[in-house]
């Protein structure tokens, strides 16, 4: 590469940057909707009598609903996505 094109390559990896922060903002709140969900089917559980009991129903929940699992997988990919790209952009 030559030192004229190094500044649309910063360029370039701070826009894929900034699409990715982007696209983890919209990711991180559609984990807390689906998490917001769990937590209204726990506190409108009238089985469930003490905290103990919300909170074993809750990690439950977490770990078979599957929109929350994929949500959870997806943010988790784009995380690692973000710091590739910000590994690339340190280096340039």
């Amino acid at each position: 590469m030559q030192l004229n094109e190094y500044p649309q390559a910063i360029a370039d990896l701070q826009r894929q940057l900034l699409q990715l922060d982007q696209r983890l903002t919209a990711q991180r709140e559609q984990v807390a909707f689906f998490l917001n969900a769990i937590d209204r089917a726990i506190a409108f559980n009238p089985e469930l009598k003490n905290d103990a009991q919300r909170k074993a129903k809750r990690n439950e929940l977490m770990e078979s609903d599957e929109d929350y699992i994929q949500a959870t997988i997806a943010l988790k990919r784009l995380e690692e996505m973000r710091g590739q790209i910000d590994i690339d952009l340190k280096l340039l």
